[in-house]
């Protein structure tokens, strides 16, 4: 009992202190946020109490015009308010909140009125624990091409968004979702992200690694992007500390071993303030190689079933994948899964074309007999089905806000003979995707696989008005052509050379893309196709084809 009149007297202390809101006439803005008591914290990107207000924080070519410190309804907040309901305290509480909305509804400049309305809340605990904090969580409002946006600490949740929204109806927010449903995405691989992550073969300095990741999404905001799907398990490893897979080498330059800070806490909370969203992009059969296996930890459950020779994990050519014949290697992937989403606010899970890594029925021939299936075929469409629909229910029921997808290869004529996926009832039925985005890595000329013709195919495919379907591209043909590389898998001459002869194949791409009436949106494959990941610099090798499709892409109303 002593701890909840110690917390209710906190509280008490915290609104009497702040429900003045000050008048401030005609003072730059450090002055302003000084008598205020609230700053911008320069290390998270955001506001706070008790730090000092940096410019630098804020977007290229942006200003700020209002900052503050929300409360809202009790019953808006699903039971989140970090106070006991009693009367007196409720109606303090709207007071405030009225005050700040009336301020914030006269439009007053932040040169010359600055509002404070508070969100009171609690941190995760219930009110009977000793442990139990309050806080206050802050926003800033800037300006950015003439328009208004919102940007919040990292403690603010997606239940926040939906207190904005009632209180301040029709006004636009940043809350690390774009700020329209039309995808303008990039993958972040593991190889774009390796020269961050590690300096001199150990984790990179801290400090290192932020400069870095806010130069990436300064390059990624400026071309246009509002999505990253970034690359979180790669090869059975692990971008963060799990408990399922190991920390990857790609992160710490070493299997396995424990890092000094989360990467992936601060690339999704810079990410956010920059108003990108981050979905989790994880590939859920392929592991590591046979040597780098021998070096991981017995404690994962991976390690264990490849000592056991059990034929969960099978080796083709030297790497190893998972056999999803059996239901505890889905439920694996799908707990990995789910653990990324408790853990991080990411907008969704997100996995691409590893699927089936062979044709040969030696890979899960013990499954395949005890299946009672006459066809192998049919035998590991099923198997894929079930982890489609397995993921795509984790992703649900662990977060209802986030999305799943799958970005298949763009050939359609492999997909069921090759990987042994049928993306066509992916596409009509529910429960299997919320997104398609296959890799349409081909140019107009290809002799096989004609970019528009494909585009046309796969968007006749999306029969299912829940599935939204997006156009996977990517730089590589073009980033090889400076080199002289032919497109080797083109079929024709024409098609071959096409890169070579041609550097305005992505721009007619982007502008396919944007003239469809099916598309609903497009990710980018990769980051370092068109900037070095190091140094943040332009790469030379797509200079000339990023320089005709960049005014597409930013100047398009998509």
């Amino acid at each position: 009992m002593r701890y909840k009149v110690a917390v209710c007297l906190l509280l008490a202390i915290i609104l009497s202190v702040f429900s003045i809101v000050p008048k401030i006439e005609a003072v730059d803005e450090n002055n302003a946020l000084t008598l205020l008591g609230a700053t911008i914290n320069p290390e998270l990107g955001a506001l706070r109490f008790g730090a000092r207000y940096t410019s630098s924080r804020l977007l290229e070519d942006s200003s700020v015009v209002s900052m503050g410190i929300l409360i809202c309804p009790m019953d808006s907040l699903n039971n989140e308010l970090a106070f006991m309901p009693d009367g007196n305290l409720e109606s303090g509480i709207e007071n405030l909140r009225a005050q700040g909305i009336s301020n914030y509804l006269g439009k007053k400049g932040f040169s010359s009125y600055s509002y404070i309305d508070y969100y009171v809340t609690k941190s995760g605990i219930t009110i009977d624990s000793v442990d139990t904090v309050f806080a206050v969580r802050a926003y800033l409002g800037y300006m950015l091409s003439g328009e208004l946006y919102y940007t919040y600490s990292e403690t603010i949740t997606r239940s926040y968004k939906t207190v904005f929204e009632k209180s301040f109806p029709g006004e636009k927010i940043r809350v690390g979702e774009a700020a329209d449903d039309y995808m303008k995405g990039i993958w972040i691989s593991q190889y774009d992200m390796n020269a961050l992550y590690v300096n001199n073969g150990v984790q990179r300095e801290k400090s290192s690694y932020i400069a870095l990741v806010r130069k990436m999404l300064q390059n990624i905001k400026h071309d246009g992007f509002n999505t990253v799907f970034l690359h979180m398990r790669p090869f059975g490893d692990s971008m963060y500390e799990s408990q399922f897979f190991p920390v990857s080498l790609y992160v710490k330059g070493s299997s396995g071993t424990s890092i000094s800070y989360d990467p992936i806490k601060i690339y999704i909370e810079e990410a956010k303030y920059a108003g990108i969203s981050v979905h989790a992009w994880i590939n859920p059969l392929r592991l590591q190689t046979v040597t780098e296996m021998n070096s991981v930890s017995d404690k994962y459950l991976t390690k264990q079933w490849y000592n056991a020779k059990n034929d969960r994990i099978v080796e083709v050519e030297g790497r190893l994948y998972l056999n999803p014949a059996y239901q505890e290697v889905i439920g694996l992937i799908c707990n990995g899964a789910a653990e990324i989403l408790d853990k991080y606010d990411v907008d969704g899970i997100h996995i691409d074309d590893y699927f089936y890594p062979t044709t040969s029925a030696s890979f899960d021939s013990a499954a395949f007999a005890k299946s009672g299936y006459t066809s192998l075929s049919e035998f590991r469409e099923n198997n894929i089905n079930i982890l489609v629909k397995s993921l795509y229910n984790t992703t649900h029921s662990t977060d209802k806000s986030a999305v799943f997808g799958v970005s298949p290869a763009g050939n359609l004529t492999y997909l069921r003979s090759t990987y042994f996926i049928d993306v066509a009832k992916w596409c009509s039925e529910d429960g299997f995707i919320d997104y398609i985005l296959p890799q349409i890595y081909f140019g107009f000329l290809h002799g096989s696989c004609p970019f528009a013709e494909t585009v046309d195919e796969w968007a006749s495919l999306v029969t299912n008005p829940k599935v939204k379907y997006y156009v996977g591209l990517s730089g590589g043909n073009a980033f090889n052509a400076y080199n002289g590389v032919i497109n080797a898998w083109a079929v024709t001459v024409e098609g071959k050379y096409e890169w070579i002869n041609n550097k305005d194949v992505l721009k007619r791409s982007f502008e396919y893309i944007f003239e469809s009436k099916w598309a609903d949106g497009y990710c980018f494959f990769c980051y370092q196709y068109l900037y070095n990941p190091k140094t943040g610099e332009p790469t030379p090798n797509l200079a000339e084809e990023y320089s005709n499709f960049l005014p597409v892409v930013t100047s398009s109303t998509k």
